[in-house]
């Protein structure tokens, strides 16, 4: 492997010497197929710095973008990187100490390599996370919402690592078991600003209902609210709650004892279908039916939901490269 990254480094370093006057941001961009079929940390981390060149690029920060490219060819060439100095940038005085305090956390474990074998998309986008949230707060092109998005998701993965690597040294001699939810799924669409059942909806409730009282053993049943990007987050969190109850009660009345039901509303912060603030999307406007078994009721109640979705994005992947005649 380390071969091979030597011969990465000189062809960059060939590549550069010739291509004098091209931006780092086009060198960056004509290895993004590269980095994908490679698959480690540095690439997935180069990736990370591509797609943030892209978004300053989207909006003519020329200087931004060229910064953060020249940032993802030193990852991927074995360079060693450092998080952002939230003072480089401007940084707001009072988030200073909070900043300084997150990136120790951070360059902790930056440096584990068994992170970067083990976890490498999740460490990748945990260093992004945090230069997107110092580099963006400078900058009075990306509003304040989307700049806490990237410091309120970073804090949350950076935890989320952290308890991660606790856990596995706590217990070295046994391998931790992640008991993976068994269900079934069914997506009830509605109309544009609406909580209402529409016709489709109530095909799709009744295939749900079938399913249900087909089930011989225990059951839960996880409903996620969801509503698409148009308008503001607090009307868009009260439309999914509205909707999620308008299903729980049919279930009710259909006879599905409330006690089975678990009910979580989301609003725009899990789309089915990334899309733009503004854009209006039906497959985001759902509740999702998570029918699940073989779990333990408090295990269920405590289940987050990304690990539910992200169980349904694996299925569909595997399901997809087997259609095309790939191993799993």
């Amino acid at each position: 492997m380390r071969i091979i990254n030597k011969f990465l480094v000189i062809f960059l370093l060939l590549v550069l010497s010739s291509c004098v006057l091209k931006k780092n941001y086009n060198v960056l961009s004509d290895f993004e197929s590269h980095l994908i079929y490679k698959g480690d940390y540095r690439s997935y981390l180069g990736l990370e710095y591509l797609d943030f060149a892209r978004r300053y690029r989207a909006v003519d920060d020329n200087y931004a973008t060229e910064y953060f490219s020249t940032k993802g060819l030193r990852v991927i060439t074995d360079e060693d990187i450092i998080p952002e100095n939230p003072r480089d940038w401007n940084a707001d005085e009072s988030q200073i100490e909070l900043m300084m305090l997150m990136q120790t956390r951070l360059e902790n474990l930056m440096g584990k390599e068994y992170l970067q074998k083990n976890i490498p998309i999740q460490l990748a986008h945990l260093v992004y996370l945090y230069d997107c949230w110092i580099a963006r707060e400078s900058n009075s092109v990306f509003i304040a919402d989307e700049m806490a998005r990237c410091r309120v998701r970073f804090i949350k993965l950076l935890n989320e690592i952290e308890y991660y690597l606790a856990n596995i040294n706590r217990d070295r001699s046994k391998p931790i078991k992640i008991e993976k939810p068994e269900f079934e799924l069914f997506r009830i669409n509605f109309d544009f600003d609406s909580s209402n059942l529409n016709d489709k909806a109530f095909y799709d409730l009744y295939k749900a209902l079938s399913y249900i009282e087909s089930i011989n053993r225990g059951f839960k049943v996880l409903l996620v609210g969801n509503a698409d990007r148009l308008g503001s987050k607090i009307y868009n969190k009260a439309l999914s709650l509205n909707r999620v109850l308008t299903v729980k009660n049919y279930l009710i009345k259909n006879g599905v004892d409330e006690s089975f039901i678990i009910s979580k509303a989301l609003g725009e912060e899990f789309p089915e279908i990334i899309t733009f603030d503004g854009k209006s999307n039906q497959p985001n406007r759902s509740v999702e039916i998570y029918v699940i078994t073989g779990l333990s009721d408090y295990v269920v109640k405590e289940l987050p939901v990304p690990l539910v979705k992200n169980q349904v994005y694996q299925n569909e992947i595997r399901k997809a490269r087997q259609s095309k005649g790939l191993n799993n």
